[in-house]
């Protein structure tokens, strides 16, 4: 989803890292594993990143 955001930069870290970038924001966070279910706060940060961007 967040990769779809015009202007987001995308950076693969170590391992599940990866780290959301526009203009000054940022959000880092860890792809969900074993399962593909995302838990609540990740989601949480997520749509703060977004509000935060403008795009919500």
């Amino acid at each position: 989803m967040l990769r779809k955001i015009q202007g987001i930069e995308v950076i693969e870290g170590a391992g599940s890292k990866v780290a959301f970038y526009k203009n000054e924001s940022e959000l880092s966070i860890h792809r969900p594993h074993p399962s593909k279910e995302s838990l609540r706060y990740r989601i949480k940060l997520v749509r703060e990143f977004l509000i935060e961007i403008g795009e919500v």
